[in-house]
């Protein structure tokens, strides 16, 4: 696999976006809204990772846009943990909005590595074509809401 220097930018993103859920999670482990805000930063790195490797990567790889829409799933949950405990720092409780995000959450993580999300992914002249799957309208519709 060979990698476009296209992809430095994301991949420098990845990386610092890692070290700040390092930094954060090794801050304060035991707090709750550490944890949330290390989570968001751990995910967006891994979607920076994904978006390079599954955009500028030659092959094209399949793994790769899955994995980004696997990772992009689990954005509104964290967001909504992060929200629910900061600045207070209480502990994590199980409200309403947790309990409906969390499990179309779960479900879309495991279903983004499915053909239910996404079916193919080709290279073009155009660059990346992706081919999405059955489940793709409700997925943009949860990670929308």
């Amino acid at each position: 696999m060979q990698i476009s220097s296209s992809a430095i930018p994301l991949l420098a993103t990845a990386l610092l976006n890692l070290a700040i859920a390092i930094y954060v999670y090794g801050r304060n482990p035991r707090s709750t809204p550490h944890l949330a805000l290390s989570a968001m930063a751990f995910l967006g790195g891994m979607w920076a990772a994904g978006v390079a490797f599954g955009s500028y990567s030659s092959p094209v790889s399949l793994a790769s846009v899955r994995f980004t829409l696997a990772v992009a799933s689990l954005a509104p949950l964290a967001s909504l943990v992060l929200a629910e405990t900061f600045p207070a720092g209480g502990g994590l409780r199980a409200s309403l909005p947790l309990r409906l995000y969390a499990p179309p959450s779960l479900l879309f993580f495991v279903l983004a590595f499915s053909s239910l999300l996404v079916i193919s992914v080709q290279e073009g002249q155009s660059g990346v074509r992706i081919e999405y799957g059955l489940l793709h309208p409700a997925y943009g519709v949860y990670i929308l809401s």
